[in-house]
């Protein structure tokens, strides 16, 4: 009987599903891929955007695009986005570059460009700190949990 108990809690307390952090009632979409045609004939470029924002995914924009318009575009940020660390990987001709834009800062000091996006290029909106440690207490207090009732049922 223990040992179900024990098994019982186990699988309650690390089930994926009860760490996911989407309030009730709140969906997470999934990645997709968008196009978003520009007026005329202009040309589309496709990049791709990861991490804290509402619909991730590879999207077809018009060139001339800035990471501002794409995080718009996909949905906005969540509310455990780090605005002022996004991170670019963008293609070269030999190899591959990997930087990081201020997106408040960008935007306010007037350095629009550094936010233009370029095809092939692929945007990361990385969590706050406070969000990463909050998730690594919430896993603490899980396994203390199951510690703690570990020594409950076997009396040591």
């Amino acid at each position: 009987m223990k040992n179900t108990l024990l098994v019982f809690l186990f699988v309650i307390l690390l089930n994926p599903h009860l760490l996911a952090n989407n309030k009730a009632g709140e969906e997470s979409q999934s990645a997709g891929y968008y196009v978003y045609l520009g007026e005329g004939d202009e040309l589309l470029m496709n990049v791709q955007i990861w991490g804290q924002v509402k619909s991730s995914g590879l999207y077809s924009l018009p060139e001339n695009s800035d990471i501002a318009t794409l995080i718009s575009l996909a949905g906005g940020p969540t509310e455990h986005a780090d605005l002022s660390g996004i991170k670019i990987v963008r293609k070269g001709i030999e190899k591959d570059s990997l930087f990081t834009v201020n997106l408040k800062k960008s935007m306010l000091g007037g350095e629009k460009e550094k936010t233009l996006l370029k095809p092939g290029d692929i945007i990361e909106i990385m969590p706050s700190k406070f969000h990463s440690f909050s998730n690594f207490v919430r896993f603490i207090t899980q396994v203390t949990m199951v510690v703690a009732i570990y020594y409950q049922i076997f009396g040591q």
